[in-house]
């Protein structure tokens, strides 16, 4: 689901919560699902994660098969990415949750991410993906 190069611009104060994410993060990256799961739900208790670290826990999640909560989770890195000025970021949110919902049958849902996944577009202007190829 996610693959995150640049860090969130959301800060997360205290030490513990960002101790928390740093483990997380490292066990992202070591595919240590179970581990980067417990750590990033450990620090968004004490201080709301950012839509990266966001994404981070919903993939972690998914791959844990916790497909309730991975899709919980992605929805708020949506929104965080939309805040955040994202659009595009925020698009792929909504295609995750677009597919993933209409694999498990909820077609009612999963149109609404569709929806969702098309609206931002306004903003990409002149870097909209139909507009680079036209």
């Amino acid at each position: 689901m996610a693959v995150c190069q640049k860090r969130s611009n959301h800060s997360v104060s205290g030490g513990g919560a960002l101790d928390s994410v740093e483990r997380g993060r490292t066990a992202y990256a070591d595919r240590a699902w179970a581990s980067a799961a417990d750590s990033l739900l450990e620090a968004d208790e004490v201080t709301p994660l950012g839509a990266e670290d966001l994404e981070l826990l919903a993939t972690s999640l998914y791959m844990l098969g916790r497909m309730d909560e991975a899709l919980g989770v992605l929805e708020r890195a949506h929104e965080a990415y939309l805040d955040d000025g994202e659009p595009l970021r925020a698009v792929r949110c909504a295609c995750y949750l677009w597919v993933n919902l209409a694999l498990r049958g909820e077609l009612g849902r999963a149109t609404g991410w569709f929806g969702r996944a098309q609206r931002p577009s306004s903003a990409w202007g002149a870097t909209a993906p139909s507009a680079a190829t036209s």
